[in-house]
């Protein structure tokens, strides 16, 4: 006789061998390189001079903070556009094993600037809210560059945005950013790239 817990067991291990949810992770995963690679770019090759060029608000806090340059912002940028391309040339040969939408150059411009634009705001945020550049800033710091990127995509193409950005895939991006965030923030510590996990 299978026990209630035994069916709970199987029934969640089939689920994970469902390919309908490994078709979601990759489509997500996919959908969002070019903003994840502009953030790792923009990371591991910033520095420089800064954004807000050393200058204060009317507040007289920072504008942005030392940790937002010119190097990191443009590199973040390009490293995306670059994924972009790279995703465009692969897209036919992935087609057979995956759900791989065609991105227009529009969004391939978009995400990256986008998730780059809105890490930049969030930092203008936290500077009026007296958070010091570096310090933690909750869900906001592993989010802020996955919203710019979807809401400047939306704006750059609607329609292809709402057709593949759906509920169950902007769910997925964002629990899955969360671990790869953490990754990414423990490889740019462990290069000296960063001093936090956050």
């Amino acid at each position: 006789m299978v026990s209630s817990t035994n069916v709970d067991v199987l029934y969640g291990l089939s689920f994970c061998r469902d390919p309908r949810l490994w078709d979601l992770i990759f489509t997500a995963l996919w959908l969002m390189l070019p903003a994840y690679t502009a953030n790792n770019c923009a990371t591991l090759f910033g520095g420089g001079r800064p954004l807000d060029g050393e200058r204060s608000f009317f507040d007289g806090k920072r504008i942005l903070g030392d940790h937002k340059t010119f190097r990191g912002f443009f590199l973040g940028v390009l490293g995306g556009i670059g994924m972009g391309v790279v995703q465009v040339i692969a897209a036919p040969y992935m087609m057979a094993y995956f759900t791989v939408p065609a991105m227009p150059p529009a969004v391939i411009i978009a995400l990256p600037l986008g998730a780059l634009a809105g890490d930049a705001v969030k930092s203008f945020f936290k500077r009026r809210l007296g958070v010091e550049s570096g310090a933690m800033l909750p869900v906001a710091d592993q989010l802020d560059f996955v919203i710019g990127a979807l809401v400047l995509g939306l704006i750059a193409a609607p329609q292809w945005s709402l057709a593949y950005y759906t509920i169950p895939v902007v769910v997925t991006i964002v629990l899955m950013t969360f671990p790869l965030q953490l990754f990414h923030n423990m490889v740019a510590v462990a290069l000296g790239k960063k001093k936090v996990l956050w």
